[in-house]
């Protein structure tokens, strides 16, 4: 709803919206997974508690988009003359 409101007080004419929300459960997936395994690389700049917290906020995203509670995507707007 943001984007569009915004959109609308710029003048602009909302054209498409492709939802590409599957692609963000992939995304923070991937992104965990790599954190994971690549853990004993970033425990020697970060700190244990930090990555803990990473690994649980990244889950939360995956989780959220997995039960459609955030949407992903492209919005494709025109501006009106």
């Amino acid at each position: 709803g943001f984007y569009r409101e915004q959109a609308k007080t710029l003048g602009w004419r909302e054209i498409q919206w492709i939802d590409l929300s599957q692609q963000l459960v992939n995304h923070y997936s991937r992104v965990r997974e790599e954190l994971i395994r690549n853990e004993d690389t970033v425990l020697k700049q970060c700190r244990p508690d930090y990555v803990e917290r990473m690994k649980t906020g990244l889950q939360n995203w995956v989780n959220a988009g997995n039960q459609g509670y955030l949407k992903w995507g492209i919005f494709l707007f025109r501006k009106e003359t």
